[in-house]
């Protein structure tokens, strides 16, 4: 990927280039590139999200499609309030050749825009904290959330890892416009 570059968005100082924002300890606004990535969307359990990327892994391995980088996932529920037993989310994987879905497998594109985000470490029980203050931030630097949220696992997912309470690290975006900006 391109070495990050400085810019203004809404008189913020940002940063794009890259999708991931290392390691932060303040929220941050971000520029994403438009990126293609394979998702397998589900209702149920979100432990049901290793055997996802497994699935999704395989897919990719018998097409012979490389991807990119570290696993997300896309939380269609509310991050602050989500049942674990039963949430709607996807399983994506952001691909670094091409590909169609099958019909389980969908290609999706996602479009260039803005993003806040934050890097959260520690036990992923208490990731809820960090969708808290990162949503309150947004609000509060009159931004407006315009999508999923989404979560990059960059110490890989482990699904006992995220279980056991050991610790983990994950980059939380949430997509985000300023209304007359």
């Amino acid at each position: 990927m391109p070495a990050a570059a400085d810019s203004e968005f809404a008189g913020l100082k940002v940063r794009s280039g890259d999708q991931n924002c290392g390691e932060v300890t303040m929220p941050e606004i971000r520029k994403i590139d438009s990126s293609k990535i394979l998702c397998l969307e589900e209702t149920g359990s979100w432990w049901q999200l290793g055997d996802m990327f497994e699935r999704l892994e395989e897919f990719l391995e018998r097409r012979r499609v490389p991807y990119k980088g570290d696993k997300l996932a896309i939380l269609y529920d509310d991050p602050r309030d989500l049942n674990p037993e039963h949430a709607h989310f996807a399983a994506a994987l952001e691909l670094a050749g091409e590909t169609t879905g099958d019909g389980e497998a969908t290609v999706v594109l996602q479009p260039t825009g803005w993003v806040a985000c934050e890097q959260f470490r520690g036990s992923y029980a208490q990731i809820r904290e960090t969708y808290a203050r990162l949503l309150q931030w947004i609000q509060e630097q009159g931004y407006r959330v315009n999508g999923p949220a989404k979560e990059y696992y960059l110490s890989g997912f482990r699904p006992a890892d995220f279980r056991s309470g050991s610790e983990v690290e994950v980059e939380v975006q949430v997509p985000v416009d300023k209304p007359g900006a």
